[in-house]
């Protein structure tokens, strides 16, 4: 195994980062990333620049092949230095010589200057860090050379946040050296997403890294259908979430195709998890899309429409739209449910011989189901209650993972319209919790009559008008209960 001595080289131009010509770009990024890594990691990382190795007269082979990660600063003072362009094809000669992985140790900055048909070819494959800003208002692009004092730290400081936690990420694949060694508990699969989706995109990324969870993919995406279905399949199998986040934008295309390269990945995730779902009933996906969707063109504005609508192309997903905040939390609280000891005693129970049926109430009505409850279990009926306890998202995650596991439901409720409305919303969204069977009785119990269409319409048994709880009353329900 090759040891490495330094963590970090970041090649760049002399040119920018000398006292005739102050670069903000350059010299900011040797400023900041070594404290932004050693801040996040609790370790001083070991360095090395352009600059520093020209004077220090080291052997420039012998450094690079003893460096993990390199960070080129791609700018137009880079691109027409030829010493720099020299520096760039011995890093890869190091590299191809070495025969390891370019994917995991190449990061490329790039100011608003450099043009994809700008960049070596080396180079044009790598993942773009944009550094530099667009006012979506005024449509112009904003430079790190023209913004001044805390403007351009908090800006610079963000992007170099999502940086510094990919170079982490890098550093540990590399350590790991295959994906197969990442907990797969704590791995987020996040889909790529398009031009509109980006600022979300780094937020949601930056937020799991910092929580210490593993986000893949990590490598640049190939555009051919052939090579990125297996690519995705792969990242999904290590994978115990996967989130896809549409916005208004179509995306990039696939090669020779009309399909986007993120539609293409929910369609992929969506039929990976029709094939293992009877094996694995932890993994589950989440589709995720502004509250206010600003489309981009008409054919995105179609294709979120069928979305919603087609059933295959949500399978196993949950649609969310939500503020970006509010999504972080969902996604964190499922996670830290699934790696439980309660999600682990609730997977043992699943194996017992008893019926369950869910009984949904309102806090206020604990005192009128506790008949039914006992009417049940002495039918050796296990019950689930109704939870209360907990913040708000904890509560709503105890309640999906309630309707998940059950098999039955039991609505209780004697006035709210919106509140039955919206727990019947629920049940039918339950295959996109993970819910695999039918349900063996869905049941509506109330004191007063009811007849509200959307009971009928979802196959409900309703039992109303039931001012005194008689055990007959429930009798067809039993019936329905027995395996």
């Amino acid at each position: 195994m090759i040891k490495f001595d330094y963590d970090i080289f970041i090649s760049l131009s002399q040119k920018d980062i000398s006292s005739d010509k102050n670069n903000l770009l350059a010299n900011n990024i040797c400023h900041y990333l070594p404290f932004i890594l050693e801040q996040s990691s609790g370790k001083k990382p070991n360095i090395l620049n352009s600059s520093e190795l020209n004077k220090s007269g080291k052997d420039k082979s012998d450094i690079f092949s003893k460096t993990l990660v390199f960070v080129i600063v791609l700018t137009d003072n880079y691109l027409n230095s030829k010493e720099s362009i020299a520096e760039l094809d011995l890093i890869f000669k190091v590299l191809n010589e070495q025969g390891l992985n370019h994917e995991n140790r190449i990061f490329k900055i790039i100011d608003n200057n450099v043009t994809l048909e700008k960049q070596p070819s080396l180079l044009q494959n790598f993942i773009n860090y944009s550094f530099f800003e667009i006012d979506k208002k005024e449509g112009r692009i904003i430079d790190f050379n023209s913004l001044k004092g805390e403007l351009v730290e908090k800006t610079l400081w963000l992007k170099l946040i999502d940086l510094t936690y990919d170079i982490q990420n890098s550093i540990i694949m590399e350590k790991n050296k295959d994906i197969e060694l990442l907990d797969k508990s704590k791995t987020i699969y996040l889909s790529k997403t398009s031009s509109d989706q980006i600022d979300n995109y780094n937020r949601l990324k930056r937020e799991f890294l910092h929580h210490k969870l593993n986000v893949i993919p990590r490598n640049y995406l190939s555009s051919d259908p052939q090579k990125l279905k297996p690519e995705i399949v792969n990242n999904l199998k290590h994978s115990l979430l996967s989130i896809h986040i549409i916005g208004g934008d179509f995306g990039d295309l696939l090669d020779n195709s009309e399909e986007s390269i993120m539609t293409f990945q929910n369609k992929i995730a969506a039929d990976f998890f029709d094939e293992i779902s009877e094996e694995n009933t932890q993994f589950s996906r989440i589709i995720w899309m502004p509250q206010k969707i600003e489309f981009k063109n008409k054919k995105q504005e179609l294709y979120v429409k069928q979305l919603i609508q087609n059933i295959n192309a949500v399978k196993g997903a949950e649609i969310v739209q939500t503020p970006i905040e509010v999504l972080k939390q969902i996604v964190l609280s499922k996670i830290e449910q699934i790696n439980t000891k309660n999600y682990n005693d609730s997977q043992n129970e699943e194996s017992n011989n008893k019926t369950r049926i869910y009984i949904i109430n309102d806090k206020r009505d604990n005192d009128k189901v506790e008949e039914i409850i006992k009417h049940f279990e002495k039918n050796n009926v296990e019950v689930i209650k109704s939870s209360y306890t907990g913040k708000h998202i904890d509560v709503l995650n105890n309640h999906r993972e309630n309707l998940v596991k059950c098999d039955a439901v039991f609505i209780y409720s004697n006035n709210n319209l919106q509140w039955i409305k919206s727990k019947v919303k629920d049940i039918k969204k339950t295959p996109g919790f993970g819910k695999r069977n039918k349900f063996l009785a869905k049941v509506f119990y109330s004191d007063i009559e009811y007849n509200d269409s959307i009971l009928l319409d979802e196959d409900f048994l309703i039992i109303d008008k039931q001012k005194q709880f008689k055990p007959e009353s429930l009798s067809s329900v039993l019936t329905k209960l027995k395996k």
